[in-house]
């Protein structure tokens, strides 16, 4: 592809002039003489391993130059164009970054390209239902080679909801500050949707659980419950970001195992397996991490109340709580315990029912399903722990 015509699909307020300044900034062994053009020839990715490889040495050199451009673009370039500053979409992966069904150890990999840096396939011929991804695109006002071949693979339904999903601006302003979550999206469009049910419903439940239990007193320790949310929220949100496949994501000994047990991809029984012990390890991890942080922060409080107390009265109330309060380590250890009896299997059946939802029946029964499923999953976890934090004598 001839760099001019690279340049040609810059943006129509662009003068002749700037076209031609634009032009010879890629041509060693002159720099940009214009920060417009070479933010746009920045920002941009080519579509063959020519032009890519000309507007690389375009982008190296703006590293000697970047003093002019915006920090953010700076570090945009710098990230090899992960988020394509103008669409907000990811550049195509390359070829060794997975495909189809991928899912690694933040989300995975399955089979990948062969077609250039990127793994364009200017052909697109082997792609199921390319016609109608391609009306799908031209619906949408977008181009088709803006897209990740992976992505393209994974059929038109989930290209249709990728789509509308990106149509959001809450949406697509997190995509575009955060490559995670938007090859999260990229690997499940209905990912926000269901972070959205996991929150509201998980944090709104143990709120009501404990507003039930504490009656008016929680007005005397909303501090605590505050704190109890917070992880509560995190954990939640770890769970779910964890077991979500992804597209482009990074190679890796895990990179070859799927997101969860149930993701989709040609993925073996032992992969699947190793899957399953994999997150659950990260998960007793993170139960540790949250248990003894928590129950630091729940003395940490405490300790400050009763220095501050002014009564004896008052002082006795506070020792009570603070003597009621399981030890750092024993706390953190039951909840990791937590997340590997319960919280682990309870996800990653969840995850394995909304995909046979999402894929079966029409998006709004599957979200309505979505719903009631997290809502179940919810109680049986918070009756779950009260069980086990009982048994080992962590709770009254």
């Amino acid at each position: 592809m001839d760099v001019t015509a690279f340049v040609g699909a810059a943006p129509a307020s662009w003068t002749p002039s700037l076209r031609d300044r634009a032009i010879d900034s890629v041509e060693p062994p002159r720099r940009p003489r214009n920060t417009a053009a070479a933010s746009y020839l920045s920002a941009n990715w080519a579509v063959d391993s020519n032009s890519r490889a000309r507007a690389q040495h375009s982008i190296e050199r703006l590293h000697g130059c970047s003093a002019g451009l915006p920090a953010a673009h700076v570090r945009r370039v710098r990230r090899r164009g992960r988020v394509h500053s103008q669409t907000g979409h990811l550049p195509a992966m390359r070829a060794d970054d997975g495909g189809a069904g991928s899912g690694s150890a933040s989300g995975g990999s399955g089979g990948g390209g062969d077609k250039g840096d990127f793994g364009h396939d200017e052909s697109h011929g082997d792609i199921p239902g390319l016609a109608e991804i391609a009306a799908l695109m031209a619906k949408h006002g977008k181009n088709i080679k803006d897209y990740s071949e992976q992505l393209l693979r994974f059929g038109p339904k989930h290209v249709q909801d990728y789509l509308e999903i990106m149509e959001n601006p809450f949406v697509k302003r997190i995509c575009s500050i955060w490559p995670g979550f938007h090859r999260r999206v990229l690997g499940d469009p209905e990912f926000p949707f269901k972070l959205l049910m996991e929150e509201t419903l998980g944090v709104g439940l143990a709120g009501s659980g404990f507003v039930a239990a504490r009656g008016m007193a929680i007005l005397d320790d909303l501090d605590t419950f505050f704190l109890d949310m917070t992880v509560g929220f995190s954990l939640n949100f770890i769970l779910l970001y964890l077991l979500t496949p992804t597209l482009g994501a990074k190679t890796g000994v895990l990179s070859r195992l799927p997101a969860n047990a149930f993701a989709k991809g040609n993925f073996s029984f032992g992969q699947r397996v190793a899957g399953y012990v994999a997150k659950t390890s990260v998960f007793s991890l993170c139960g540790l991490a949250a248990g003894m942080l928590g129950t630091s922060a729940h003395y940490g409080i405490q300790y400050t109340k009763l220095r501050a107390a002014r009564s004896p009265a008052k002082s006795k109330e506070l020792r009570e709580k603070i003597d009621a309060l399981p030890g750092v380590i024993p706390n953190g250890l039951g909840w990791a315990a937590f997340m590997v009896v319960s919280a682990a299997p309870r996800y990653q059946l969840v995850s394995g029912a909304e995909r046979a939802l999402f894929d079966s029946a029409s998006l709004p029964v599957a979200k309505v399903f979505c719903a009631v499923i997290r809502t179940i999953n919810n109680v049986v976890g918070g009756s779950t722990w009260v069980m086990l934090s009982r048994r080992l004598g962590l709770s009254e």
